[in-house]
């Protein structure tokens, strides 16, 4: 009978952990070890696999090595890591570059790093969002959240709700916040309070302020101040002149003065103002 040589690339647990007890070195890593026997073959994959562990126990070089080996065969997960790779070393033009290789086949991932990018290199707004459009059209929902935010800063209303409305509908707190303030500026109020509240949950700072603003205009002043004062924990600005304001209008001028100092304290000048007013 034929001996059937091929058993496949990965040796197995046991006889790796056996080379531990022959040789006496509990140091071994088994796990590398048998990432390292199937990256030889040249399969992209296990070269993408053995690239990973590499980087998360910091060695840089190696994983760059590995990962490059699997994007020279048109990886465009392994074209995405060596960009990463690039990030942590300080070189984001190069990183840019691997993330746009990659963007271009389709890697979604990449496309949402290309749109980040762009925004923090201020290359360019359109192109930035072009990228996270498409990525948002594969169903990431970090790519509709930005391209939902760059169309609602433009003042695209309808642009932006297309993309943030899915996206907070799908749990991302940072899509509810704008989404909100879409649903304010149309004047459908009582759908805005409820997505600045789930933004709010969510732990999103200025949300917490901008709920508040809502109640206190609505005359619900109790719950207005407990959200002026959880987005003041948080260090939202606008919080500590709003519950300074809300105390004052209640009675406790002493607190207020105190609110208006703080929120002086951050740069407000009509806070300085009211805080003299108040002895604070």
């Amino acid at each position: 009978m034929a001996i059937d040589a091929h058993r496949g690339r990965t040796p197995s647990e046991a006889l790796l952990r056996t080379v531990v007890e022959l040789t006496g070195d509990p140091g071994l890593d088994t796990r590398e070890a048998g990432l390292r026997y199937a990256a030889r073959s040249g399969d992209a994959d296990d070269q993408i696999r053995l690239g990973g562990h590499l980087l998360e126990r910091g060695d840089l070089r190696e994983a760059a090595t590995w990962f490059y080996r699997a994007a020279e065969q048109g990886s465009a997960m392994a074209m995405h890591n060596v960009a990463v790779i690039h990030i942590r070393m300080s070189d984001e033009d190069e990183a840019a570059e691997w993330y746009r290789r990659a963007a271009e086949l389709g890697y979604v991932p990449s496309m949402v790093a290309m749109g980040s990018w762009m925004l923090r290199s201020g290359a360019s707004e359109a192109e930035a969002e072009r990228w996270f459009a498409r990525a948002a059209e594969q169903g990431d929902v970090e790519g509709m959240f930005g391209a939902g935010v760059i169309a609602w800063v433009a003042g695209r209303a309808k642009d932006a709700e297309r993309w943030l409305r899915p996206a907070a509908e799908q749990g991302n707190a940072q899509a509810m916040h704008p989404l909100g303030h879409l649903m304010e500026d149309a004047g459908r109020l009582p759908e805005a309070e409820r997505w600045f509240h789930r933004a709010a949950d969510g732990g999103v700072g200025h949300a917490m302020n901008d709920l508040a603003v809502i109640l206190d205009r609505d005359g619900r002043l109790q719950e207005a101040e407990r959200w002026y004062r959880t987005a003041a924990e948080n260090d939202v600005d606008p919080a500590f002149y709003g519950l300074g304001d809300l105390l004052e209008r209640t009675g406790r001028a002493r607190e207020a003065a105190l609110w208006f100092r703080r929120a002086a304290d951050r740069g407000d000048d009509k806070a300085r103002v009211r805080a003299a007013r108040l002895g604070g």
